[in-house]
């Protein structure tokens, strides 16, 4: 059956990585077998992710507005309203948001 999700019913958790931050989850890891998560987040200039890693996920993120640094395996790009981002399992990754930034990105297991 089709599922319509409304943006006024989306639920608001804080960023795993991050004290402070939140994101509005779209789907949650029941929804879509093998889909951990599916969300939307909103970023400040100077907000930033700290380094992290990911044992066995990809996580995979559209930026629909803004600008960001990501910093990956010890290399720095910017990433921008309508780039994509595929970070593979095990690179070590962080964010610093330059200007107010809007993306939303899911996760999916390796297998």
């Amino acid at each position: 059956m089709i599922k319509i999700i409304k943006n006024n019913e989306l639920l608001s958790e804080p960023v795993s990585h991050q004290a402070g931050l939140f994101k509005e989850v779209i789907l949650k890891n029941d929804v879509i077998p093998g889909l951990p998560q599916f969300a939307r987040a909103k970023f400040n200039p100077g907000d930033e992710i700290e380094e992290h890693f990911h044992e066995s996920m990809y996580e995979v993120f559209y930026i629909i507005s803004g600008r960001f640094k990501i910093f990956c395996d010890d290399t720095e790009k910017i990433a921008e309203a309508g780039d994509s981002i595929v970070i593979p399992p095990r690179h070590k990754h962080s964010f610093h948001f330059i200007e107010k930034t809007e993306l939303v990105y899911f996760n999916i297991p390796q297998f």
